[in-house]
């Protein structure tokens, strides 16, 4: 893992990532925030095992646009015969009904490069806040799916860089899920799942 030093005005070192620049691309879903009965939560994809698909040695690997097709396939995280007329909503997914009374319409925005949650830090930490700010007013829920290893640190960073987002504008929910198996496994499908519930 690579770290340059930078100097700061106040001549404090602060250790910088030295990672790939981050790509991102999203069409926004409109939805009127008056209807009661519809939940629509941003799922931001940074990497980690939690999305990893095996390969042909039988080794679990990450692999670029993987989840969202994984995931329509799915029918714990889409049901097929919700029809989203918006042609802007074609890539959009929709979990099936439960006991909860609003249909979760949810997006998949992945990170390219994928990154193993090892090579985190400050630079992918302002990335993931400014997503969550680009999208604030068209989402109710953002759910951050991310490897293990430096989740807590970048639970920590994103309280603190969100910290008064809840007082200038509508309140969000915002959850962080890390998962140590991919989603094809009872417990990684469980946890993502509920994290979409909430």
């Amino acid at each position: 893992m690579g770290y340059q030093q930078l100097d700061s005005a106040d001549n404090n070192k602060s250790r910088r990532c030295n990672t790939p620049s981050l790509s991102t691309t999203l069409n926004k879903i409109s939805v009127d925030h008056t209807d009661e009965s519809i939940a629509p939560v941003l799922v931001i994809y940074t990497g980690g095992t939690i999305g990893m698909k095996k390969n042909t040695n039988g080794f679990y690997t990450p692999e670029s646009n993987f989840l969202a097709g994984h995931l329509r396939q799915q029918p714990l995280f889409h049901d097929k015969y919700f029809t989203i007329t918006d042609e802007d909503d074609q890539l959009s997914l929709v979990l099936p009904f439960s006991d909860n009374t609003r249909r979760v319409i949810y997006r998949v925005l992945e990170y390219n490069p994928l990154l193993d949650s090892s090579n985190m830090c400050q630079d992918q930490w302002i990335k993931i806040a400014q997503d969550i700010l680009e999208n604030y007013e068209a989402y109710r829920g953002f759910v951050i799916l991310h490897g293990t290893d430096t989740m807590a640190y970048t639970a920590s960073a994103l309280s603190f860089i969100l910290e008064n987002l809840g007082e200038t504008r509508c309140r969000r929910i915002l959850g962080l899920k890390g998962e140590k198996i991919p989603l094809n496994m009872d417990s990684g499908l469980l946890n993502f799942y509920y994290g979409m519930r909430c």
